[in-house]
């Protein structure tokens, strides 16, 4: 299905598809993070995702945008609006709320720190907030976590630079062939000092890289 739509990124395809398949056929969450540059297809995967038949007919696939999430007691979303608006979605088309995909887009931007005036990260607590839902222990919103598969993307744009500071002896190797000798355990280094909380990573099974579109 996804094959039609969407040319190349074979990993990420394979990444999504396996976890959608095992959601779905077995009722296992294995949450995943796609990590790709702007324009090359987060939101198009997602959207055609979608429309698969096993999919369309069983669950939404709903969609928030993460980069306006603030930690409880702040000016702004917080957590609960995510699962408000998936039970909203849900009753518009007539599905369950008990089950159903959540794509939280621009997860990069509560990744990034972000300090207040007290010297606080608050984005650290916006991952600790989210930390429970994803790892399907909390009830937010009347929304059972334990039965929602989650997919983040994000571009994690600063992210390449910290791989070519740590992998300078691959001289002028192109984005991909630093890639290609990441590994996960190297990946997730590197997240980590881009300001992810090692407990949100720990809750993620899958990263995955989509490729810069070419010509």
């Amino acid at each position: 299905h996804l094959d039609k739509y969407v040319v190349g990124q074979e990993d990420v395809k394979k990444t999504i598809t396996m976890a959608v398949y095992r959601y779905i056929k077995h009722g296992k969450r294995n949450p995943v993070l796609m990590i790709g540059p702007t324009g090359c297809g987060k939101n198009y995967l997602m959207e055609k995702l979608a429309e698969f038949e096993d999919v369309r007919n069983e669950m939404i696939v709903y969609t928030y945008d993460a980069s306006g999430l603030t930690s409880a007691g702040y000016k702004g979303n917080d957590v609960m609006d995510i699962f408000t608006g998936f039970k909203k979605a849900s009753h518009i088309k007539g599905k369950s709320c008990k089950k159903g995909i959540i794509y939280l887009d621009e997860i990069d931007k509560i990744v990034m720190p972000n300090t207040d005036g007290n010297g606080e990260n608050t984005n650290a607590f916006v991952q600790h907030q989210l930390l429970s839902a994803i790892a399907g222990t909390a009830e937010i919103s009347g929304v059972d976590t334990k039965n929602i598969l989650f997919i983040l993307g994000g571009a994690f744009g600063q992210l390449d630079e910290l791989g070519k500071e740590k992998q300078t002896s691959f001289g002028f190797g192109t984005q991909e062939n630093i890639w290609e000798k990441e590994s996960d355990a190297t990946l997730r280094e590197n997240l980590v000092a881009y300001g992810a909380q090692k407990e949100f990573l720990g809750r993620i099974n899958s990263i995955v890289r989509m490729r810069r579109l070419n010509q």
